[in-house]
């Protein structure tokens, strides 16, 4: 196993301040949203799920992957590319 990887899993809270500012999304966005992906979100409900799929995108968007290797596809019959931005290969 890579000496990198931990034993067990890391848990660690990402405090709210350290976080961007919550996204809203307005009507153009959303209607917008719905053509592309076919998911109706004409609801309070299914707009405030968005924004909390968003907000924990953010959480994600701000951890450190300095010196973590890009990674590659785990399907053995895809050709692999890397995933991370900026490789230049998509």
């Amino acid at each position: 196993m890579n000496s990198k990887i931990p034993p067990a899993p890391v848990v660690k809270r990402i405090e709210e301040h350290n976080l961007p500012p919550p996204t809203r999304i307005n009507q153009e966005s959303i209607e917008l949203l719905e053509r592309l992906s076919l998911v109706d979100f004409a609801n309070k409900k299914g707009i405030d799920r968005l924004e909390d799929a968003i907000r924990f995108a953010d959480q994600i968007r701000i951890i450190d992957t300095t010196d973590v290797e890009p990674m590659i596809t785990v399907l053995e019959d895809r050709s692999v590319y890397s995933l991370r931005y900026g490789n230049n290969v998509y």
